[in-house]
């Protein structure tokens, strides 16, 4: 009876909370939201939620796509660097003070405007 012990459907749990963050957040091409990175990132059928294929696969590719983008651009604003290459200059000590103001500054659910209330 092993066969019959329940077991979380993890898998299931990532493709509903990608197809929430979708819902949530797609909004319009010109506006603030997803749909504007597709388009910036030519990222074809990913403004309809689908269950066949491979949509979520590419939605989870571009949410990370988007994650690793808004941490760079925020490591930049945080250091005043012009390139993130500049970084590795940088001494630990100096990068730690950084993250740490980044975290207060950028990573906090009040200063995330851009997403919420619009």
């Amino acid at each position: 009876m092993d066969w019959a012990v329940f077991i979380f459907g993890w898998l299931h749990l990532q493709m509903a909370y990608a197809n929430l963050l979708h819902k949530q957040h797609l909004r319009t091409p010109t506006g603030c939201g997803l749909r504007q990175v597709f388009e910036l990132l030519k990222c074809k059928g990913l403004t309809k939620i689908l269950t066949k294929g491979s949509f979520h696969h590419n939605l989870d590719e571009a949410l990370k796509h988007v994650v690793e983008a808004h941490i760079l651009e925020d490591w930049l604003v945080i250091s005043g660097a012009k390139d993130i290459s500049e970084l590795r200059s940088r001494k630990p000590e100096q990068l730690q003070e950084l993250a740490e103001k980044l975290i207060l500054k950028h990573a906090l659910s009040h200063d995330i405007s851009c997403w919420i209330m619009q």
